[in-house]
């Protein structure tokens, strides 16, 4: 549905309800009409800013209603146009409410006979108004009859036309031409603006050299594609496609770069070239500059797809995330199910048997001085003589002994 080019002040109530239904706009019937024209104009703003999407074909809608309706308002408009009585305020809504029905009927893909019948019985009133409110000859009125039926035509086959200035885009000829096209498609696709209203509005996307060389080529083309490949034959630049596809080969994977946002970039590279690569060399570029953490988990897996290397890709992006997140298990003492907390032993707790020497471990079995095995040496009660308690050397003690502590100074 293009932009709405009716006057709204002269749009009744059920009108104004009308349109903004089939925009998806919802309406309390109790407004006032001032109501509904204010609630018209912010819809048809937000959709001139792209803010809401109006549909670009047709609208769902009774046509039994919608031809009834048609047919009472239309040949209340012709009775009203065929008064001679009318002031020139009531003359200029007359012709704007017939302006808003000829558009409501260019609406309905296949109307019926009699309201095909109906539209060209207004447009002959509309003429015939518009040649006698003309001072000129009868002669002259035959004359101006085809050319008056044909001005009201063009309210019914073209609307207003988009305003392509409101895109904030704009070509200067010093940047990537590639670049500038693809963004205007994106936002004519989702402004639902017209190819031939993007060729016929280009003037309003240039400026500087660019705007020089639009007026000066512009007879070379007569439709948007043939301007497109004007575009990218002028200002494209030199060997693009091959420096487009070195950079390509050599752009790797950075290191805090996602799967998904590094294919995206890549592909969105690979989409600029003249002649679009294969699946498989596609495949085997990627694969060849991503993460070396990615090649290593998937060398052993045949990926036949880049739908399935980014899949691949997540699950070991979300693999790598758990681990580097992964908490010990918490041990509260207000546990609901105490019976199932792992059971360990407490950090402060130490094993000192893995710290004693072996020598040491004997002391207990055997007493150096008396040879006895039922005590320590540092128990004995039999002899007082001085030994070492760890080799049993007598006449020294264990932080002088030469067999135990090679290097200590013992004393004479």
């Amino acid at each position: 549905m293009a932009e709405f080019n009716a006057n709204i002040n002269f749009l009744l109530k059920d009108e104004l309800i009308h349109e903004l239904s089939i925009r998806n706009v919802k309406v309390d019937r109790d407004n006032t009409v001032e109501q509904l024209r204010k609630l018209f104009r912010q819809t048809c703003k937000q959709a001139r800013r792209g803010s809401i999407v109006i549909p670009s074909e047709g609208f769902e809608c009774d046509l039994d209603d919608e031809h009834k309706t048609l047919t009472l308002k239309i040949n209340e408009i012709i009775s009203c146009l065929s008064s001679p009585d009318k002031s020139p305020s009531a003359h200029q809504r007359i012709l704007g409410r017939a302006q808003y029905l000829l558009l409501r009927l260019s609406r309905i893909e296949r109307p019926a006979d009699d309201l095909e019948k109906l539209k060209t019985s207004l447009l002959l009133s509309l003429a015939n108004n518009d040649i006698t409110s003309d001072s000129s000859s009868d002669s002259e009125h035959e004359l101006n009859r085809p050319s008056c039926i044909n001005k009201y035509k063009t309210i019914i086959s073209h609307e207003k036309k988009y305003n392509l200035n409101s895109l904030n885009l704009k070509f200067k000829g010093d940047s990537c031409v590639r670049v500038f096209l693809a963004r205007l498609e994106e936002l004519c696709s989702a402004r639902n603006i017209l190819v031939d209203d993007i060729y016929t509005g280009f003037t309003d996307l240039v400026d500087g050299p660019a705007l020089c060389w639009y007026r000066a080529n512009k007879c070379r083309f007569s439709n948007y594609s043939e301007l497109v490949s004007a575009l990218k034959s002028d200002f494209d630049l030199p060997d693009y496609d091959f420096r487009l596809l070195e950079e390509i080969r050599s752009r790797t994977q950075a290191k805090d770069e996602s799967i998904v946002i590094y294919l995206s970039i890549i592909l969105g590279m690979m989409s600029r070239l003249s002649k679009e690569l294969s699946e498989s060399d596609k495949l085997d570029i990627i694969l060849r500059n991503i993460r070396p953490e990615y090649s290593r988990e998937i060398r052993m897996i045949d990926v036949t797809t880049i739908q399935q290397l980014q899949q691949i890709g997540k699950r070991l992006e979300l693999s790598k995330h758990r681990i580097d997140n992964f908490i010990e298990p918490n041990f509260s003492k207000n546990s609901v199910a105490p019976d199932f907390n792992f059971k360990c032993k407490p950090k402060s707790s130490r094993d000192f048997s893995k710290n004693i020497p072996v020598a040491s471990v004997n002391r207990s079995s055997t007493c150096f001085r008396c040879g006895g095995t039922n005590h320590s040496t540092n128990r004995c009660n039999a002899s007082k003589e001085v030994v070492c308690f760890k080799c049993g050397k007598k006449g020294v003690k264990t932080p002088l002994c030469p067999n135990c502590n090679p290097h200590s100074n013992p004393k004479n």
